[in-house]
């Protein structure tokens, strides 16, 4: 018999577990109570302080108290930038920072002044960037340590959001959209190379808002640089928020809302061909081989079915139903409430109508399987057709269709065959076989004549004009 062999745990797994380890550590210990702070044992960091911490601090003091001492746990020397004179210098060096006084406007001066300290002190070879609201445990700064030795530029694509007043959590996975790809500013570290190859010049002197992108736009050159995780790796940095903060929690909730539905999108849109310029609202489902061209808007609870062709300019207002295989070709409009059954064609330039003559809004029109509705059709709010039903371009269609067929017209109308009864197909047979009519058709056949019948016929004929045709004399 096989010895029971317990699971192990994937390396991938236990970075993860040890990264919430550390991230409950470097939480306050009491919301309530922020001033009191606890040490974590085993946080002091034993390093030769070749790395220099450096952060500017701008009001709210209790931030930066909390700030303070859990940085000085890591055993690196920190640099503080403060614009509020005695009262920013007393709270910096009772912490043991070094403090530089420096107007809090232009940013670009105040950051760039943690540059020039570090350029004046060749004992650093490495600046690394905190804000003064940003928590790193000491396996970030330990993993830092490590990367060094063989890049230039160390930073970080993921980050954890803590809200003072109520001690919310938010994970923070990166930035999107157009800066999809690009790393956070906290805990980034440079090397004196880098630093100097840029002149000591890392921000813009007269930079007034979004120094992080202003930085990041000078980096992003140097390839000598690495892009870490925080799950990873197993370690944690915090951006702490408050009322106070530029980017406040109200707007990392908003930031990570949109991330959230635009992963909802992608997992939406799997297996789904897409233009450009396609807007889709909320709780929108579409099914797998649809063809959405562009310059398409789909907006709220709209549901589109499988191996579906939205063509170009289509838009469907909302809480509308489209089933399968269905066909929508360009510049459709489709209200709100209207539904289409499967297998069904949709002309250019149809239009439903959901709005009643005073103004009250109605469902739109209802459309069964295997319809055709042609070019430049106008549907009225609330009718229901049935299957297998053809309308014909340019038509009005005002009222519900219950039988299948072909409607054409202002209002559509059913195109009907007139057929005769029997009485009138026997009056027809019989007056036709008095007359002659209606008898087997013989072959008519067109006698030729020989030359000689012609010659003869020429001959008599001259003979019977006489004169006629003889060249006049003069009388």
């Amino acid at each position: 018999m096989g010895r029971n062999h317990t699971p192990q745990p994937s390396k991938k797994e236990l970075s993860r577990k040890q990264a919430m380890t550390n991230l409950k550590k470097a939480l306050p210990a009491r919301v309530a109570a922020p001033s009191r702070v606890i040490g974590l044992p085993g946080d002091l960091h034993q390093g030769d302080s070749k790395i220099l911490i450096a952060t500017v601090m701008w009001r709210r003091p209790e931030i930066f108290e909390f700030w303070a001492q859990r940085t000085k746990s890591l055993g690196c020397d920190m640099l503080v930038v403060g614009s509020e004179g005695a009262r920013s210098r007393q709270l910096a060096e009772k912490h043991g920072c070094i403090y530089l006084e420096c107007p809090n406007s232009p940013l670009g001066e105040k950051f760039n002044s943690r540059v020039k300290y570090f350029l004046a002190h060749p004992k650093y070879t490495h600046l690394l960037l905190l804000g003064s609201d940003d928590i790193i445990c000491s396996r970030t700064l330990s993993i830092i340590e490590k990367k060094i030795q063989r890049y230039d530029i160390v930073s970080w694509m993921d980050i954890y959001y803590y809200q003072w007043e109520t001690g919310r959590l938010a994970y923070m996975p990166g930035y999107q959209s157009k800066r999809k790809g690009e790393p956070l500013a906290p805990a980034r570290c440079l090397s004196r190379r880098v630093i100097k190859a840029l002149d000591g010049k890392l921000w813009d002197a007269s930079l007034r808002k979004s120094p992080d992108f202003n930085l990041w736009g000078k980096l992003k050159r140097f390839k000598n640089q690495t892009k870490l995780w925080c799950k990873d790796e197993g370690c944690a940095i915090v951006d702490i928020k408050t009322s106070q903060n530029i980017n406040s929690w109200e707007k990392v909730m908003k930031s990570l809302a949109k991330r959230a539905e635009s992963i909802a999108a992608r997992r939406l849109l799997k297996n789904i061909r897409l233009g450009k310029n396609v807007l889709i609202g909320k709780n929108v489902q579409i099914g797998e081989g649809t063809v959405l061209r562009s310059n398409i808007e789909i907006r709220d609870d709209v549901i589109i079915g499988k191996d579906c062709y939205i063509d170009s300019g289509v838009i469907v207002t909302g809480s509308a139903v489209i089933g399968d295989n269905v066909t929508v070709r360009n510049y459709v409009v489709i209200a709100r409430g209207s539904r289409i059954g499967d297998n069904s064609f949709l002309a250019p330039r149809v239009m439903f109508n959901n709005l009643d003559v005073g103004g009250k809004q109605i469902g739109g029109a209802t459309i069964g399987k295997n319809c055709f509705i042609g070019t430049n059709v106008v549907l009225h709010h609330g009718i229901d057709i049935c299957d297998n039903v053809k309308v014909g371009a340019l038509s009005f269609v005002n009222r519900d269709i219950s039988e299948e067929g072909t409607y054409i017209g202002q209002p559509a109308k059913k195109i009907t065959r007139k057929t005769k009864s029997p009485s009138a197909k026997k009056k027809t047979e019989e007056g036709a076989t008095e007359e002659g009519i209606g008898q087997p058709a013989k072959k008519i056949t067109r006698k030729t004549r020989s030359s000689s019948a012609k010659k003869k016929e020429s001959a008599s004929a001259k003979e019977e004009e006489g004169t006629i045709g003889q060249p006049a004399e003069k009388i």
